[in-house]
């Protein structure tokens, strides 16, 4: 991928995460701004109640006793309850992302999308949208909380002593030290992860397309050898080191944490000694450190997802990438094509050369061949999934190349011979795209369809199942439903019975409209206007 389409890519990320989580930015935003405030006080309160215990002074022990407990009544009832709130806003959030990252792939071209490994693309859309959103909430909201924070304590521990305050500081400074010296090597071992997740996903996919072939072929054992093979790699190159390299780490930033505060003890007591500071400026240095940890952690998240950041974005770069082109010329309304000269092949093999043909309103068109000619892929040149490498293809003499394709595609109706089926009735299946259909053109559709007696027979939940022959009726249905000035039919004769087969005989003989039919039935192509060969 070239750095300029990189930064669109990322920038294109960046705004669809922003767009949908900004109320929940805002939320957590408050609430770690709350809570900061909230601990600084407290340890202000709690240093002035060492001072009020020592000196003995009851009424100022008191009043100290009561701040004490209001910024912790604030930090355990008024935070949680914002929280909630965020946690609200999160789920609304997230499913808004999830969505917008999902119709990002919708509008990805048919080139492109058919690339894609579906095992690898849904272990992706389950988790990488979801770690990557969560970084980005929690970087921002450190980006604008910590000035905040680190102001406020500067003001607190110098109002406390400078030198103390200075040396707090450089003790914090060393729990840092951990996070920044491993980024590198967690992020790697992050990408290793992913990357190890997205190829066994894959594999189980396949394996669960075709269990009973690998079955039949004796390659059960194999298959589930390689799935070990995979794991024993990823275990000794990622995992081993990475579970070895947690467990230094963890305790490194332990120790780090522990040798920090009782070096502030320390000082702390040093500075007693010489009557610079009090007792109380010790307890409430030791909140401020708690708070200066706290916010230093924030930094370090910084420094050590940056990168965790980057790789995500590599890896979400799938659902951005080669989108459909959008807007252009609009092509009218009818059904007047035209075909001059369109070649198209993949990679190297040339399926369709110098083709031409013309069709007029009304007509009917026959296109024969043998599998593997180029039927199924001139229907995805006719459609716009596929751009030709030379020659044009026209409709009410707006070329393909340069209309607006989703006004392109309100002038076609495609049946395919494969239909994608949803949980529900035939009915239900036949209304789907056409949700504004009344009843009445739905029972003409589903008559003419042949499909009215099994027109409230659901097509999942382990009813008898649906035959090829009613699958590719809903098909047909589906097209006669969007009420197009041109219709396609691809393959209508496969799987249909002798009986199906004279219906279709017969609908296409009184369809008056504009028809394509791709077909290998001599009997179907017969009844047509105008026949090509391929």
């Amino acid at each position: 991928m070239k750095r300029p389409e990189k930064r669109l890519i990322s920038g294109k990320i960046h705004s669809d995460c922003r767009q949908t989580m900004w109320q929940t930015l805002l939320v957590w935003t408050f609430a770690d701004l709350l809570a900061a405030a909230a601990s600084i006080l407290t340890a202000d309160a709690l240093g002035g109640l060492a001072d009020a215990v020592f000196a003995l002074e009851t009424k100022l022990a008191a009043k100290s006793l009561s701040a004490l407990l209001i910024y912790m009544a604030v930090t355990a009832v008024a935070v949680p309850v914002i929280n909630y709130l965020s946690n609200v806003c999160m789920l609304s959030g997230a499913l808004r992302h999830d969505r917008r990252v999902l119709s990002r792939f919708f509008d990805k071209s048919y080139v492109a999308a058919m690339k894609t490994d579906v095992g690898e693309v849904t272990q992706r859309m389950e988790e990488d949208p979801i770690d990557y959103r969560y970084f980005w909430l929690v970087i921002r909201v450190s980006l604008l909380t910590l000035p905040f924070t680190f102001m406020l304590l500067a003001w607190r521990m110098t109002g406390v002593s400078p030198s103390y305050a200075l040396c707090t500081l450089a003790l914090a400074l060393t729990k840092l030290t951990v996070p920044l010296l491993v980024r590198k090597r967690e992020a790697q071992f992050d990408r290793q992860t992913r990357e190890y997740r997205s190829a066994t996903r894959a594999r189980e996919a396949e394996l669960t397309t075709v269990p009973h072939t690998l079955r039949l072929l004796g390659l059960a054992e194999r298959w589930r050898a390689l799935l070990d093979t995979e794991f024993r790699r990823y275990y000794a190159i990622t995992l081993r080191k990475k579970t070895v390299f947690d467990a230094v780490a963890g305790g490194a930033k332990a120790l780090t944490d522990t040798a920090a505060t009782l070096l502030i003890l320390l000082i702390g007591a040093l500075f007693v000694a010489e009557g610079s500071i009090g007792t109380g400026d010790v307890a409430a240095m030791l909140g401020y450190f708690g708070v200066l940890g706290e916010a230093l952690e924030g930094l370090s998240y910084l420094f050590r997802k940056l990168p965790l950041m980057h790789g995500l974005e590599e890896r979400m770069a799938v659902f951005y990438e080669e989108p459909e082109r959008r807007g252009g010329k609009k092509p009218g309304c009818g059904a007047e094509l035209s075909v001059e000269k369109i070649t198209f092949g993949y990679d190297e093999k040339i399926l369709l050369q110098d083709l031409s043909f013309q069709l007029w309103q009304g007509e009917k068109l026959a296109v024969a061949g043998a599998n593997g000619t180029g039927k199924s892929t001139l229907i995805r040149l006719l459609t716009g999934l596929c751009t030709p490498a030379g020659g044009r293809i026209r409709m009410n003499g707006c070329d393909v190349t340069e209309a607006d394709l989703s006004l392109w595609r309100r002038n076609l109706a495609v049946a395919m011979q494969e239909p994608w089926l949803c949980d529900g009735t035939v009915a239900d299946n036949v209304r789907l795209g056409r949700e504004d259909m009344t009843e009445a053109e739905l029972s003409q559709i589903l008559y003419a369809a042949g499909l009215a007696e099994i027109a409230d027979k659901r097509v999942t939940d382990g009813e008898i199942p649906l035959s090829g022959g009613e699958k590719q009726r809903i098909s047909l249905a589906r097209a006669l439903s969007r009420r197009a000035p041109l219709t396609i039919l691809d393959e209508p004769s496969n799987h249909l019975d002798a009986a199906g087969r004279e219906w279709l005989i017969g609908w296409i003989k009184s369809y008056h409209g504009t028809l394509i039919c791709v077909s290998h039935d001599a009997a179907l192509s017969e009844l047509d206007d105008k026949i090509i060969c391929l």
